[in-house]
C-alpha cells in the first residue's frame, strides 16, 4: 500500500493471470489506510477461493514456440510439416496462450481454446492442426525436461476436440479407369496417368527419372519426389531486398500486378464478342495455353480493348501495409530459395536432402526434407502393358527434345515440359480435371486415384504385405484409409450368402400378383 500526491491510498494485489496469460494485477484505493485494508484483505479472500494460479518461474508458452519451432522442428519434419506448424503458432497458439507459463498450463487452457476456435467458425480438421502442433510441441518440452511441464496438458484436453466428419473417397472403377487411359492415349504425357493408378503420388510421379528403371527386371526405384516449397529469402539482407516491394499504407503504387486490365468502353459485351469467338491458333498450343469457352454474355478480355484502363488492385494482401520490419516479399529476391525442389531418398538410409543442381533457373534449398515416411523409399514393380506405354512416351520424348536441341533442361525426368523442366504440381492437378471431364468421370481428387490402386488390389486378394510394399505404407492401418469395398464385391458376396444359407429352402420363382390365378 502507498500514498499518493493526493493524500489517497493505494493497493496492488497479484490475482495471478488473465486468460491470455498476462498478468493480472487488481487496483484498490481508499480515501485512508484504515478503509483501504479492508478492501485488500476482501480482495484476497475472493482471490484464495477462486485458486487464482501463481506466477511460475519457468518459460512462457510463446517463448518455448519460438524455441522449438525455430530450433529443433526442422530437424525432425518435413519442410510443409514445418510450415503447418508456424502457422498454427501464428495465428492461435501464441497470441491466445503465449502469456502462460509452462508450469501453469493446463488442460482447462487448450479445452477452452478448442472451443472458442469451433465457436468462431474454424474447421474441425484445423481445430485438430492446432492441437496437434500444441501437443506436439509440449512433448519436446518434456523430452527436454523444461522447468515447470511433466505432463502434456494439449494431449489430456484431446476428449475436448470436436469430431471429424471424414468425407469417404469412392474410388474409381475398371470400366472409368479405362475410359480416362482411353482419353489420355494421345496425350504427350500421357504414361504419367498410368502410374497414378499403380499407387504412386504424385510427387514421386514428377520426380522420377529414367534411370530409376531396371527394364529387364520391370522394377522403378522411387528415389525423389518432387515439391513446392514457399520461397525464403536467400540474400544476406531480406529486410533491404523486400523494402521495394513493401506496400504502404496509402495502398498500391500505379505498377502493381494485381491492376489488371479492364474495359473503358461503353459496350464491354460487344466489345469482347470478337475474342470470345477466336478459335484455338496452332501457336497458343505451342505454348501451352490452354483456351476454355466463355461464359454468356461475356465482359472479359479488357487487355483488347481500344480504350482499356487499370482496374483496381485483386492481391488481397496489398489491402493490408507491411510492418517496419517487413521481411516478406521473397518471390522477388534475386537469390530466393525455394519453388520446385526435388527430394532425394537415399536407399541405404532412408534420410532424404536436396539434389545439387537448379530447378527452373532458381537456387533450391538446402533444408533437410524428408519423404512422406520410411517406406516411401521403395521398389514399384510395372506390369508388361505399363512398361510397354513408357517405351511410347520415351520416344516422343526423344523427338520433343531432338526439336528442342540446346533449349531442353536436361533433369532425365520421365515426365516434363515441352522443354524438359519439371512439371509443376499445380499444372498438374488442373490437367487431371481437364482430363476427367473428357472422360466423362464424375470429379475425384488427384490422390484418389492411389485409393483406386489399393483397392483394385485388395479385390485381387493380394497380401497385405505386398499391398504395403507396392504402396509405401508405413503401417497395415494404412489399408483400413485407402482399401474401399465396392458395391459389386459386395452384392457377388451377399449372392454367394444367399446361395449356401437358402438353396435348400428357396421356392423358386415368386409369384407376381400381377399374373393370372393370383388371388
Amino acid at each position: 500500500m502507498f500514498e499518493d500526491r493526493k493524500g489517497r491510498w493505494h493497493a496492488f494485489v497479484d490475482a495471478g493471470r488473465k486468460p491470455d496469460g498476462s498478468p493480472d494485477r487488481r487496483h484498490r484505493e481508499a480515501a485512508t489506510e484504515e478503509e483501504l485494508a479492508p478492501k485488500v484483505l476482501a480482495l484476497e479472500d475472493e482471490i484464495d477461493e477462486n485458486g487464482a494460479p501463481k506466477v511460475g518461474r519457468s518459460k512462457k508458452f510463446s517463448a518455448w514456440l519460438d524455441e522449438w519451432i525455430g530450433t529443433y522442428a526442422p530437424l525432425q519434419v518435413r519442410h510443409t510439416t514445418l510450415r503447418c506448424y508456424q502457422s498454427q503458432i501464428r495465428n492461435y497458439l501464441a497470441p491466445r496462450l503465449g502469456e502462460w507459463r509452462l508450469s501453469e498450463l493446463n488442460k482447462r487452457h487448450f479445452a477452452t481454446l478448442y472451443r472458442d476456435l469451433q465457436t468462431e467458425g474454424l474447421a474441425p480438421a484445423s481445430v485438430h492442426l492446432v492441437h496437434r502442433t500444441a501437443s506436439v510441441a509440449l512433448n519436446r518440452a518434456i523430452d527436454f525436461e523444461e522447468v515447470g511441464i511433466r505432463a502434456n496438458p494439449a494431449a489430456a484436453a484431446r476428449n475436448a476436440l470436436p469430431p471429424i466428419r471424414s468425407e469417404s473417397v469412392v474410388p474409381l472403377d475398371a470400366d472409368e479407369v479405362a475410359r480416362i487411359t482411353e482419353a489420355v492415349a494421345e496425350e504427350r504425357n500421357h504414361a504419367r496417368w498410368w502410374l497414378a493408378f499403380m499407387g504412386a503420388r504424385q510427387g514421386e510421379v514428377l520426380g522420377m527419372r529414367w534411370s530409376d528403371i531396371d527394364w529387364d527386371t520391370g522394377i522403378l526405384t522411387i528415389r525423389r519426389q518432387l515439391q513446392r516449397q514457399t520461397y525464403e529469402h536467400g540474400c544476406d539482407d531480406p529486410h533491404k531486398c523486400a523494402e521495394a516491394n513493401c506496400t504502404t499504407a496509402e495502398g498500391c503504387e500505379a505498377t502493381c500486378r494485381g491492376r489488371k486490365w479492364a474495359h473503358g468502353c461503353d459496350d464491354p459485351e460487344m466489345c469482347a464478342l470478337p475474342h470470345c469467338l477466336r478459335p484455338l491458333y496452332p501457336s497458343d498450343a505451342a505454348r501451352g495455353a490452354k483456351r476454355k469457352s466463355c461464359p454468356p454474355r461475356c465482359t472479359g478480355h479488357g487487355r483488347a480493348c481500344p480504350d482499356r484502363q487499370r482496374s483496381a488492385c485483386t492481391i488481397k494482401s496489398h489491402a493490408i501495409a507491411c510492418p517496419p520490419d517487413c521481411t516478406g516479399h521473397a518471390r522477388h529476391c534475386p537469390e530466393k530459395i525455394g519453388g520446385l525442389v526435388f527430394t532425394e531418398i537415399e536407399a541405404a538410409t532412408g534420410s532424404a536432402e536436396v539434389s545439387a543442381g537448379r530447378v527452373g533457373g532458381r537456387r533450391k534449398s538446402r533444408r533437410d526434407l524428408r519423404p512422406k515416411s520410411q517406406a516411401g523409399n521403395r521398389r514399384l514393380p510395372l506390369p508388361q502393358i505399363v512398361r510397354d506405354e513408357l517405351r511410347i512416351h520415351q520416344a516422343r520424348q526423344e523427338l520433343e527434345q531432338a526439336e528442342a536441341g540446346s533449349m531442353w533442361a536436361g533433369h532425365d525426368l520421365i515426365f516434363t515440359t515441352r522443354l524438359g523442366a519439371p512439371i509443376d504440381p499445380r499444372q498438374d492437378w488442373e490437367d487431371w480435371e481437364e482430363i476427367l471431364d473428357a472422360a466423362g468421370v464424375e470429379y475425384l481428387p488427384l490422390h484418389g486415384a492411389r485409393h483406386s490402386a489399393a483397392t483394385f488390389l485388395g479385390g485381387l486378394g493380394v497380401d497385405s504385405v505386398i499391398a504395403m510394399a507396392m504402396l509405401g505404407w508405413a503401417s497395415p492401418e494404412m489399408a483400413k484409409r485407402y482399401q474401399h469395398v465396392p458395391d459389386t464385391h459386395l452384392i457377388a458376396a451377399a449372392d454367394r450368402l444367399g446361395e449356401a444359407a437358402f438353396r435348400r429352402t428357396a421356392t423358386g420363382r415368386a409369384t407376381s400378383v400381377h399374373e393370372p390365378g393370383f388371388e
